[in-house]
């Protein structure tokens, strides 16, 4: 079984309500969360770096993050504009990720 990224999780995390139809502006004004014993995952709000305890960073309004995984504690954000349009490509049965040229 491959194991899920971040990424993955997060787009998870909101599936459900994208392909209902919330917008992203919905989403973003309710402010979900969870923590369960597989991941934790929240929309805007504060959160704490791994390393850094001591002072909690801001999220914006639009910004899912990824602060546990499997029992170990991280730090991924993602763009909750970013996350809705891939899941909506997916349902139309288009790319799931945008694609970034090549450099060289």
């Amino acid at each position: 079984m491959q194991e899920r990224t971040p990424r993955d999780i997060a787009k998870d995390f909101i599936r459900r309500y994208v392909e209902r139809g919330d917008s992203v502006e919905s989403l973003a004004t309710g402010e979900m969360g969870r923590a369960g014993a597989d991941y934790w995952a929240q929309i805007g709000g504060s959160v704490y770096h791994p390393t850094d305890r001591e002072r909690p960073l801001k999220l914006r309004r639009q910004e899912l993050a990824i602060t546990r995984v499997a029992r170990e504690p991280c730090l991924h954000r993602f763009s909750l504009a970013e996350l809705h349009a891939e899941i909506r490509a997916e349902q139309e049965g288009g790319s799931t990720r945008p694609t970034q040229p090549r450099l060289f």
